[in-house]
């Protein structure tokens, strides 16, 4: 699908209504056909973010943000990969929310494998396990979950889970500028 303007005179727009914010690939690869300068936030997962090789470009209470420019060697696109100390805290709480509730419903269905009327058959918790796993997707790839079954009834009979990767041990509060702008140095693409 193709972006509904054309860029027209991108030359006399100010460089932040240039197309930002536009980040499939097939729209940067219309936007490259079409000589459109850009600059997107990246979609990308795995975020090279080096805080030793970074430029601090913004330090007040509370809020410190880094920079890294990098260009990518494959593409010729600039890449600036930020870290934000308020993004970081946001992320740390929501991924420290859904660690709390992907446990209490882990305990809840761990209970309830000993309790009468609740779930037991060990197919059936193999499901709900699955759909906990899928809730809470961003935090469950970090617990190994074993379920052990009574071989005499095909019962659940105990129900463990480990925490593998703490939540620490991502990269918190970094994303990923995208642009064309070879030109263009670390605070200026941040700023623009």
């Amino acid at each position: 699908m193709s972006p509904s303007k054309p860029c027209g005179n991108w030359r006399s727009m100010p460089s932040s209504a240039r197309w930002d914010s536009i980040a499939t690939e097939e729209n940067i690869e219309w936007l490259k056909t079409q000589g459109c300068p850009y600059r997107v936030v990246s979609r990308e997962r795995n975020k090279h973010f080096d805080p030793e090789q970074a430029t601090v470009i913004r330090d007040e209470p509370g809020v410190r943000i880094s920079v890294q420019r990098v260009i990518d060697e494959t593409t010729g696109e600039g890449r600036l990969y930020c870290h934000s100390t308020a993004r970081e805290g946001k992320e740390r709480g929501i991924a420290e929310r859904f660690c709390t509730r992907l446990e209490a419903e882990l305990q809840s269905l761990a209970e309830g494998l000993h309790l009468p009327g609740r779930v037991k058959d060990y197919e059936k918790v193999l499901v709900r396990i699955g759909r906990l796993r899928q809730r809470y997707s961003r935090v469950a790839r970090y617990d190994e979950i074993r379920l052990e079954r009574d071989e005499a009834t095909g019962r659940a009979s105990a129900l463990q889970w480990q925490r593998l990767v703490p939540t620490e041990g991502i990269l918190p509060g970094v994303y990923c500028l995208r642009t064309d702008r070879k030109d263009w140095d670390a605070s200026t693409l941040w700023h623009t």
